[in-house]
C-alpha cells in the first residue's frame, strides 16, 4: 500500500498543508525532521509517557504524549491527519508498529515485533525457517546457560542482553567461570532472560535496508548499503568501511537479508541488520533494527549528498514516491565511519580535535568538544571520511589514530602518568 501525499483542505491550518509522519520516541535530532521536509512532509513527535519529551520547537508539527491507551494516541493522530508513523528510537519500535496497524497505514507486523527486538527469538525463529542463524540458548537461568554451553562443540561463547539495543556490550567466555562471571555482571534481576550465543569469529556487514510492498502485498526488500565493521577485542565497533553492493560477497549478504526480514516479519520502512559471513556457512545474522541507526545519523546529509542514500532520506523517498529511490549511476566514493575511543578517562584536547576535524576526508562529525568529560572504553564520537581516493581515507585515518596516541585525550588532572591509550587492532 503505498502512501501519497493528501490534498490540503480548504482553510486547514498551516501545519495541516503538510503530509504528516508521525515519529514514535524520537532521538535528539532526528534525522526525518530535515529529510522529509524536502517533499512537503512534516513530522510529529510522539513519545511515551516513560521517555523525555524532545525539546519543543519549530522542527515538529505537534507534540502528542502516549499514556498508554493505544486507542486515544491513534485518535489523536487519525485527527491529525497523520500518514504514516515510523519509530524514531529503539525505545519507539513496539509503538510503532502497533499505531500503524491501528491506523491501517503501512508497518511492520506487530505480532512479530518480539522476534525483531529479541536476537535469541529471532534465531529460534530463523532456524525454525531453516535459515542459518547462532546456536544459543535464551534464559534467565545461569545453570540452563552452563548446561548448554557444555552440550555444545562451541568452546568459544558471547553472553548478551536479548536486545540488540541494549547499551551493554556482550562479554566473551570461553570457561564455565567465565560465563558466571558475565552472568552476574548483565542480569540484574532473577527473571532478565539472558543470550549464550557462540563466537562467531568472523567479518561483520552491517545491511541498511528499506522494505516496500508489491501489488499483491508481498514486501520487497532493497539492499540500501553495506558496510564491513571492524571491532576492538572487547567489541566496541571502531571502524565501517562502506563497500559496493556488487559482486558475490554483497550478493550472498543481500540474498540472505532478505529472507531474514521476510521471516521477522518486516513488512515496510527501513531496518538495519548485523550479519556474520562464516566461512562454510554464509551469512549469520546477529542482530535487527528497525529504528534508525545510532551510529549513523550523523552521517545523513554527507553522505546522501556524496552516495545518493541515506536511511532517513530514502525513507523520505518511499514515503514521498512509494517506492525506492535508485541514483541513476553508481557514485564511485570511498566512505569510512571512524570511532573515538579513549582508553582512560580523559577530555578532548582543543588543538589536537581542531587538528582532526579539518583534515580533507572529514566530511560530518557527530558533536565534538574540547574539554568534555569522556568516560574509558566508551565511543566518545564518530567521524565520517570521504573521498574519491582511498589513499587519502587511509592517511587520514592514521593521522586519526595517530593523534589519539599522542595527546588528543588529555587525562585528568592527577591521573597516573602510564594511563596512555595502547594501540588498536
Amino acid at each position: 500500500m503505498a502512501l501519497t501525499r493528501p490534498t490540503p483542505e480548504t482553510g486547514a491550518p498551516p501545519e495541516h498543508r503538510h503530509a504528516l509522519a508521525a515519529v514514535v520516541a524520537p532521538r535528539t535530532n532526528d534525522p526525518h525532521v530535515p529529510a522529509l521536509a524536502p517533499h512537503g512532509w512534516r513530522c510529529v513527535a510522539v513519545t511515551p509517557a516513560s521517555e523525555p519529551s524532545p525539546a519543543p520547537g519549530a522542527d515538529y508539527a505537534a507534540h502528542l504524549s502516549h499514556r498508554g491507551s493505544l486507542f486515544h494516541t491513534a485518535a489523536s493522530l487519525s485527527r491529525l491527519g497523520v500518514r504514516a508513523v515510523l519509530p524514531g528510537s529503539a525505545a519507539g519500535t513496539e509503538l510503532a508498529d502497533r499505531l500503524a496497524d491501528r491506523l491501517n497505514l503501512p508497518g511492520n507486523d506487530p505480532a512479530t515485533c518480539d522476534l525483531r527486538r529479541d536476537t535469541g527469538w529471532a534465531s529460534a525463529a530463523l532456524r525454525d525457517a531453516g535459515i542459518t542463524a547462532p546456536h544459543s540458548i535464551r534464559t534467565p537461568r545461569l545453570a540452563d546457560a552452563l548446561t548448554w554451553a557444555a552440550s555444545t562443540a562451541a568452546t568459544d561463547y558471547l553472553l548478551e542482553h536479548p536486545d540488540p539495543a541494549h547499551p551493554h556490550r556482550p562479554h566473551r567466555c570461553t570457561t564455565a567461570d567465565d560465563i558466571r562471571s558475565a552472568w552476574d555482571a548483565l542480569q540484574h534481576t532473577d527473571d532478565q532472560p539472558l543470550v549464550l550465543r557462540e563466537h562467531l569469529n568472523a567479518p561483520h556487514y552491517r545491511l541498511h535496508t528499506l522494505t516496500r510492498p508489491r501489488s499483491d502485498g508481498a514486501p520487497v526488500h532493497t539492499v540500501t548499503a553495506i558496510w564491513a565493521e571492524t571491532h576492538t577485542d572487547d567489541h566496541l565497533l571502531h571502524r565501517a568501511d562502506l563497500i559496493r553492493r556488487h559482486g558475490l560477497l554483497a550478493r550472498a549478504l543481500t540474498l540472505y537479508t532478505r529472507r531474514a526480514l521476510t521471516t521477522l516479519g518486516v513488512q515496510y520502512g527501513p531496518a538495519h541488520a548485523t550479519l556474520a559471513f562464516v566461512p562454510d556457512r554464509g551469512p549469520v545474522l546477529l542482530a535487527l533494527r528497525t529504528d534508525p541507526d545510532p551510529d549513523h545519523d550523523f552521517t545523513a546529509q554527507a553522505l546522501h549528498q556524496a552516495t545518493g542514500h541515506h536511511p532517513a532520506h530514502d525513507t523520505a523517498q518511499l514515503l514521498a514516491t512509494g517506492r525506492h529511490h535508485r541514483v541513476p549511476s553508481p557514485r564511485h566514493v570511498h566512505a569510512v565511519k571512524v570511532a573515538l575511543l579513549p582508553r582512560h578517562d580523559a577530555t578532548l584536547e582543543a588543538s589536537l580535535l581542531s587538528s582532526l576535524t579539518s583534515l580533507p576526508t572529514v566530511a560530518a562529525t557527530t558533536e565534538l568538544h574540547a574539554h568534555t568529560p569522556l568516560q574509558a572504553g566508551q565511543t566518545a564520537g564518530w567521524l565520517l571520511l570521504l573521498a574519491h581516493d582511498a589513499h587519502a581515507i587511509h592517511e587520514d585515518h592514521q593521522t586519526i589514530r595517530d593523534l589519539e596516541l599522542t595527546g588528543l585525550y588529555r587525562a585528568p588532572e592527577g591521573a597516573a602518568a602510564g594511563d596512555a591509550a595502547p594501540a588498536r587492532p
